[in-house]
């Protein structure tokens, strides 16, 4: 449901035009990661893809703070947090405006239809290559970020939500 696949097909795309893209995958390996082993192998992608497996929490924010561009190209979320954090990062992020998405990333990113690797391969290069782009969706997602998701935020919206019920 997240979409991998598609990023690997997207990756086989890019090679096919002459891009080199550089990709890594992290994420806990479970039963699909043989799979996803093959898929990368099938597609001649081994050394333009790295696999982490699961990683700490310090290697993540790591990983996403050395990230430009962020893939969640998925069938379906609910929040995003993983999203949410590569926001927070500064990542520029590609995604589908699928379940709770667009609630969590609103205008703050680039988006592509489920399942279309075409279309995926298309936001990377117009990512990679228009840097106006790629900054503006960089700085739209740490404002939005911190704008609708920070602690303060929070706080105050259930403070709120407290005061309605006469609580506070």
């Amino acid at each position: 449901r997240k979409g991998v696949f598609d990023i690997l097909d997207a990756a086989k795309i890019l090679v096919g035009r002459g891009i080199a893209p550089r990709i890594t995958l992290a994420g806990k390996r479970g039963d699909g990661f043989g799979d996803l082993v093959e898929g990368v192998r099938q597609r001649g992608l081994e050394k333009f893809v790295h696999l982490a497996g699961e990683v700490s929490k310090k290697a993540k924010l790591s990983l996403l703070a050395d990230s430009e561009i962020y893939l969640q190209p998925s069938y379906y979320e609910g929040f995003g947090l993983a999203t949410a954090e590569a926001m927070a990062s500064g990542a520029c992020v590609i995604t589908c405006d699928v379940g709770e998405v667009r609630h969590v990333v609103g205008d703050a990113a680039i988006y592509v239809s489920p399942g279309n690797a075409s279309e995926l391969a298309d936001a990377i290069v117009r990512a990679t290559t228009d840097t106006d782009l790629r900054v503006r969706m960089q700085k739209a997602a740490r404002e939005r970020i911190t704008r609708c998701f920070s602690f303060d935020v929070k706080v105050e919206s259930l403070r709120s939500a407290l005061a309605q019920v006469g609580i506070v």
